[in-house]
């Protein structure tokens, strides 16, 4: 019987070496729990790689909007200031001419009146009224001319404060949408100019 007796001691042994349900079923959980572990790690690495690709794609999409925003306001500045840069032009060679041709025609008439004249008042008095009258119509031009000098002073600060407003409104909207560093630097130095295009 000491065999068996020897037998039995070896089973012994055996299930010394062996796990007891409760420490196998802690076991068990532990390597769930890692795994789970390493899952969540993998799950949250990739979301949060997700999240950031999504999350750049949306940045780059709201400064393409703001600076195609952006541009339409630049260029609502700049051909605001070019078309009335350009009217100023206009203005000032309508003046230029309508100038010319009054003094031309008052020029003319001043003529034949002094013709006329001539024939009634000796040459002394002539010259004497042909200065009266050469003065009386200067004075009209004169007159004109500061007319539209007010007015042309009027046309640069109108500009100006276009332009001043509009380079208001594009640093605010630099300041408060995400049009990128470059984009807001250029277009913030681009301002101004909206005294130019004056002279008579």
């Amino acid at each position: 019987g000491g065999g068996g007796g020897g037998g039995d001691h070896g089973w012994g042994d055996a299930a010394d070496k062996q796990q007891t349900p409760a420490q196998m079923a802690q076991m068990l959980s532990q390597v769930h729990a890692q795994q789970r572990a390493r899952f969540q790690e993998q799950y949250r690495k990739r979301e949060a790689q997700q999240t950031a690709r999504a999350q750049a794609e949306l940045k780059r999409q709201q400064q393409q909007q703001a600076q195609e925003k952006l541009g339409n306001l630049l260029r609502f500045r700049n051909d605001g200031r070019a078309l009335m840069q350009q009217h100023h032009a206009a203005m000032r060679q309508l003046r230029a001419q309508q100038r010319q041709a009054m003094l031309q025609l008052t020029e003319a008439n001043h003529r034949e009146e002094l013709t006329l004249l001539g024939q009634l008042v000796p040459p002394q008095q002539l010259q004497h009224e042909q200065g009266v009258r050469r003065n009386e119509y200067m004075q009209v031009v004169a007159q004109q001319d500061a007319v539209y000098k007010q007015m042309q002073q009027q046309q640069q600060q109108e500009m100006a404060a276009f332009v001043k407003n509009m380079d208001k409104q594009i640093a605010h909207f630099c300041a408060n949408n995400p049009v990128g560093e470059q984009a807001a630097k250029q277009a913030l130095e681009s301002g101004g100019g909206g005294g130019d295009g004056g002279g008579g």
